[in-house]
């Protein structure tokens, strides 16, 4: 898939993702005891982001690329992948 490609309902929420970078979002809020989406992206060496929840987090945890986000919600997500970037 390209960017193009994708449709988004908000517009300002792809620019300011885009504007970013790249970066693979595991949004699943029940735990899980293996992800195979997980381990593809972090084999890829893409940056991953996830809830603490379940074995995505406990990999994601010990992934250089990784990022755990705090809270399950849009806003503390979108604050947090921007925080990601910014360091």
């Amino acid at each position: 898939y390209t960017p193009q490609g994708i449709s988004f309902s908000f517009p300002l929420f792809r620019v300011q993702i885009s504007l970013l970078g790249d970066i693979y979002l595991i949004p699943s809020v029940c735990p899980e005891t293996f992800s195979y989406t997980t381990e593809e992206a972090m084999t890829m060496g893409l940056p991953v982001a996830c809830y603490d929840l379940g074995a995505p987090a406990e990999r994601v945890k010990k992934y250089k690329k990784g990022l755990i986000i705090s809270k399950i919600d849009a806003q503390t997500t979108l604050k947090e992948i921007e925080q990601f970037f910014q360091r």
